[in-house]
């Protein structure tokens, strides 16, 4: 009677597990984020440039007028990670492109079109004679060219970029729309020194200093600001990026901005131009040097320069009224940050449509206080009233929220922590599994007698393992990630939940089985409570998978949102592990084959809803395994064998389910999957955007696939599972003994296959979904007898 009545609670809690999912994932899809509506138009937008700084560099001593602005207006962290392109240069590229563009090291060599540069015989020639001698364009004069932009165009057509340079100068042009650019971030070094800079950053006209016979020093050209708004050609109509914006000094950068001469410019080029850049130049200048500084004296440099910058912000300010978009950005972490792989800038809009003390949020992240640094130009384009090409992958930001800077820096500091310890973290399970799994099947091999006279501690490793997943999700939550006690956390929480699923073994349910029948209700209560944790966190937006170290790195930037590979993984392998072990578990309840479907199709169907829907997930391929391997399932649950029509069958579901939710994503407003946005692309750009998305993501893969860890285990797991088939017979001792487990394990491995060959990180998900099908297949021939042979005396006993 107990038993009866303990799986009627279960079935009800199932139920209302179900039910619950459910509504979470109406409300998450249908419900934004409380946004404020798109801003409004603007008269101008002012651009400025303070480069090279952080969230934790905004305190009122020195920055009153950034903080004055982001009472005016709103702020976020700007992901200011340059993937395939060279630190510094490549962050202002990503900018004016509005998506992923490579610059290269030369990206910053822009001039005035009558700007005299020395060449190797010492004489002199015109920056814009020599742009028009290498691209046969002129440039005007007055105007700003850069003379390393074919280099940038042809290193932007591989399958790395989406996006071209100059986009959002050539959008405003198009437009009508006039854009200026004043200021450079130039600075000196003595000849003996260069090789110290950056090793990619070109040699720079030299600038003899001194009386006759005194050292030379070598002038470094940091003009990357121009990339910001210049056009596609590499033009920008009228601008000032020359020396006379500067002037020379004895401070460790050699050269400083001369701001009464650089606020003039503005001030007398302001009524002429719809968008105007200022880089302030100095904080990028000193942090150029930071290496040849002591720690002391490079804090004092800094503060000096971000406080002059900032009063200099004041002063511009005061140029502008309510109707101006003003944009203050980092487009680069500091040198300091990048060792702390920190790249969280932040950013600054005030303006028309930014409401006041709010944080910024972005449709591409789909976070409110985070954005990527793809969407501030389709913010300048919107707010201009400009259409915003199609290539650029940035979304336009609005407001929302409130400020809370103490609140941003928790989220910088938890993401920074979640970044620096996810590969050890990572590795640390892998490993810890590989070798638990390793010496389990030696001793099966060779030493059964010891695994069954110690089968709780047997059971509790594994069921450790198969917890992994759901221990790693919840523990990071607690505080910001860190070795020192993340990692001893992350172990005592395993056993532990290793330990509790195995105290709710019942040894009864052995019956006459030779396979670790008892520990199926453990694996049911890890599968059952892991699947639950993930999709509720999915839908309610993927939190605790911010922090986690399975989660994906908003450092990295490569998915802010949705469900990343290695959780979807474990989801689905979850998904399909705890159904199959229901359908046996409780075969007396399921005695007709509608509720088998229904209960198996329940569980698969809020899976592939919450993974691949478009505002929840957003995984088209683990939409495809889960559908994929889900068919299967739901097919083979009759017995009936994989006829060409099945096949068929399961391979039109598939279709079906993929292209009704990449047609509902494309029809959603606001910003779209990477798969469907592929899909949009398509009708601008043809075959090619497909052909380039295709290739870039077999690329990645094929990079995982040769180096990643994960491939170690997966491969571990196969030969592992493959040998005990043979030495012991386990699949045929399943077939006969658990057939109700067969159509699940067929269909995980189906997903498994699909999961590898569909992602582009495809070996990280099939290893995470391996996890939960071979693990519990192994734990199946635990000796639950006492001795190898069986004892049946023992377990009536207990």
């Amino acid at each position: 009677m107990k038993r009866g009545t303990n799986r009627t609670l279960s079935g009800k809690v199932l139920l209302a597990a179900v039910l619950f999912i459910l509504v979470v994932t109406t409300l998450a899809s249908s419900s934004g984020p409380g946004a404020s509506a798109a801003p409004s138009k603007a008269r101008k937008v002012v651009i400025v440039v303070i480069d090279r700084i952080g969230l934790d560099d905004l305190v009122p001593e020195t920055t009153p007028n950034i903080l004055g602005l982001v009472e005016r207006g709103g702020i976020a962290l700007m992901n200011a990670r340059v993937k395939y392109d060279v630190y510094g240069p490549g962050g202002y590229v990503v900018i004016g492109a509005g998506g992923r563009a490579i610059g290269g090291p030369n990206a910053g060599l822009a001039f005035d079109s009558g700007e005299l540069l020395r060449t190797v015989d010492s004489g002199l020639v015109r920056a814009g004679e020599l742009f028009d001698s290498r691209t046969g364009r002129r440039a005007a004069r007055g105007g700003v060219v850069n003379l390393y932009i074919e280099e940038m165009v042809k290193a932007s057509e591989g399958p790395q970029a989406t996006s071209t340079p100059g986009l959002l100068g050539e959008a405003l042009s198009e437009s009508g729309k006039t854009a200026q650019l004043l200021g450079n971030a130039d600075s000196l070094a003595p000849q003996g020194t260069v090789a110290d800079f950056e090793k990619s950053q070109p040699p720079a006209p030299r600038v003899p200093l001194g009386a006759a016979g005194s050292l030379e020093m070598v002038g470094q050209v940091h003009r990357e600001s121009a990339c910001l708004i210049m056009d596609q050609g590499g033009v920008i109509a009228s601008g000032e990026v020359s020396s006379v914006l500067a002037v020379r000094s004895p401070g460790p950068a050699g050269i400083e901005t001369d701001f009464e001469a650089l606020l003039a410019e503005a001030k007398a080029r302001l009524p002429v131009t719809d968008v105007l850049v200022v880089d302030m130049g100095q904080t990028a200048r000193v942090d150029e040097q930071a290496g040849f500084m002591t720690e002391e004296r490079l804090a004092e440099a800094r503060a000096d320069a971000l406080e002059r910058s900032d009063r200099a912000l004041g002063d511009l300010l005061d140029m502008l009224d309510d109707s101006d978009l003003v944009v203050v950005c980092s487009p680069n972490p500091s040198r300091e940050m990048i060792e702390e792989s920190n790249l969280l800038t932040p950013l600054v809009m005030a303006g028309p449509g930014i409401s006041r003390g709010t944080r910024l949020h972005s449709t591409t992240t789909r976070r409110t206080g985070v954005v990527s640094s793809f969407d501030v130009a389709p913010s300048i384009l919107q707010a201009l009233g400009v259409q915003i090409p199609a290539e650029m992958d940035g979304n336009q930001l609005s407001a929302a929220g409130s400020t809370d800077l103490e609140g941003l820096r928790t989220t910088q500091d938890r993401a920074v922590g979640s970044s620096n310890t996810r590969r050890p973290m990572v590795k640390f399970y892998i490993i810890i599994t590989m070798v638990l799994v390793g010496l389990l099947f030696l001793l099966l091999l060779f030493r059964e007698d010891l695994v069954a006279a110690h089968r709780a501690a047997s059971a509790i490793v594994l069921l450790a393992v198969l917890a992994g997943p759901l221990v790693y999700l919840v523990v990071p939550s607690f505080a910001t990630p860190a070795l020192a006690w993340l990692l001893p956390a992350v172990v005592v929480g395993c056993a532990v939940a290793g330990a509790t699923a195995y105290s709710l073994r019942d040894a009864r349910e052995q019956e006459d089985n030779s396979l670790a029948v008892a520990l199926l209700r453990p694996m049911l209560l890890v599968s059952g409570v892991t699947w639950f944790a993930l999709m509720l966190d999915t839908a309610l937006g993927s939190r605790l998978m911010t922090a986690s170290p399975f989660g994906s790195d908003i450092i990295l930037g490569d998915r802010y949102y949705g469900i990343g590979n290695l959780y979807m993984g474990f989801a689905i392998g979850a998904a399909v592990l705890f159904a199959s072990l229901a359908l046996y578990l409780y075969r007396e309840k399921l005695d007709r084959p509608w509720k088998r479907y229904g209960l198996a199709g329940v569980v698969l169907g809020i899976t592939a809803i919450i993974i691949g829907g478009p505002r929840i997930g957003s995984q088209v391929g683990g939409l495809l395994a889960v559908v994929a391997g889900g068919s299967v399932m739901l097919m083979k649950l009759d017995s009936g064998r994989m006829t060409l029509r099945k096949v068929s069958l399961v391979v039109a579901i598939v279709l079906v389910c993929v292209a009704g939710l990449l047609l509902l994503d494309v029809l959603l407003p606001g910003s779209q999957s990477h798969a469907s946005r592929a899909v949009s692309g398509a009708g601008g750009g043809g075959a090619s955007t497909i052909l380039t998305q295709v290739s870039r993501k077999l690329a990645a893969n094929w990079s995982l696939l040769i180096s990643s860890t994960w491939r170690l285990l997966l491969l571990l797991l196969v030969v592992v599972t493959l040998i005990l088939n043979w030495r012991m017979g386990l699949f045929k001792r399943v077939k006969v003994e658990l057939p109700e487990l067969i159509p699940g394990l067929i269909g995980m491995a189906v997903a498994l296959v699909v999961a590898l060959l569909f992602n582009d990180s495809g070996i990280e998900a099939a290893s995470a979904l391996a996890i939960f099908l071979f693990v519990p297949y192994i734990m199946l021939l635990i000796p639950w007898h006492g001795v190898a042979t069986g004892d049946v005396a023992e377990v009536e006993a207990e």
